[in-house]
């Protein structure tokens, strides 16, 4: 679908039809959209979808949702809404962008289909009009048949900027991504592969390069920690696709004079995360959030 080889409807029709032959009755559609191309989570998440009947269908944006009408047995899956406000510069476009999606989760609704949204975050990362971010989520609030919690907490913080009844609300876990990634190698040939040296206390951050990751604040107490043990030969790599790039550079020039310190801004192919794992003493997950 990605690159256009697979039209909305065919990807719709191709998992209908093969959904159908294990089954005596109509399956279920679930279609969800944005999809993390990147990130397995989605893949992991619906793994076990056609055991319970359910057709998975991705779709690339919020505009191919709902265009199959399959009544009554269709779920349409929200993730990740960053792309409804997406560029907005004031309030009034935003308040455009938040009427239009509630028209389409009316629309939907009306069609046919049950709406659940997965609350990945209680607001995004980067907010430029948070009081949008806050409406919109009182629109999808309200329009949700079902409120998919990660953690059981998130509810609680999100109490904090907008309504979530508690009847809408039901947990499941973010999977883990054990047994995903591939992990045949060893410890030794892992840290040459990262260039670290036998006595080197390796520390790891892996994930997309972006300021909520809080990678500059960790090199701050990477450096704290160095002098500190003056005597130990300590290491950081940080490694990950660089998504924010004028962070990217900051985060670059910042590490440049940084010893032991190395930034690999790069998508690592699947095969070689086990070399940052199994190399790594320490991964360490940091936020600038407070």
């Amino acid at each position: 679908m990605a690159e256009g080889a697979t039209s909305p409807a065919e990807a719709f029709i191709e998992a209908v039809t093969a959904q159908a032959h294990d089954m005596a009755t109509l399956p279920y559609v679930l279609t969800y959209a944005p999809v993390a191309q990147m990130n397995p989570f989605q893949r992991l998440l619906y793994s076990r979808s056609a055991e319970y009947g359910f057709a998975i269908v991705p779709a690339l944006q919020f505009g191919h949702l709902g265009l199959a009408g399959w009544r009554d047995r269709s779920v349409i899956h929200l993730h990740w809404l960053a792309g409804i406000l997406d560029g907005v510069a004031t309030q009034e476009e935003a308040g455009g962008r938040i009427e239009a999606f509630a028209s389409d989760l009316a629309r939907w609704r009306d069609d046919g289909h049950r709406i659940v949204w997965t609350m990945h975050n209680v607001l995004p990362h980067d907010c430029d009009i948070p009081e949008a971010e806050v409406a919109l989520r009182r629109v999808i609030v309200a329009g949700a048949d079902a409120i998919h919690l990660l953690s059981r907490s998130s509810a609680d913080e999100a109490r904090r900027h907008y309504d979530v009844p508690e009847h809408k609300l039901f947990h499941v876990p973010h999977p883990s991504y054990e047994g995903w990634y591939a992990n045949a190698g060893d410890r030794i040939t892992a840290r040459l592969d990262i260039g670290a040296e036998p006595r080197d206390f390796v520390f790891v951050l892996f994930g997309s390069i972006q300021p909520y990751k809080g990678a500059i604040e960790l090199v701050d107490a990477f450096e704290v920690l160095r002098e500190m043990h003056p005597g130990r030969s300590l290491r950081l790599v940080i490694a990950g696709k660089p998504i924010d790039k004028e962070y990217t550079q900051r985060l670059a020039a910042r590490m440049a004079h940084v010893p032991g310190a190395s930034l690999l801004p790069s998508s690592l192919e699947e095969r070689n995360i086990q070399s940052l794992f199994n190399g790594a003493d320490v991964v360490v997950a940091p936020t600038n959030v407070p």
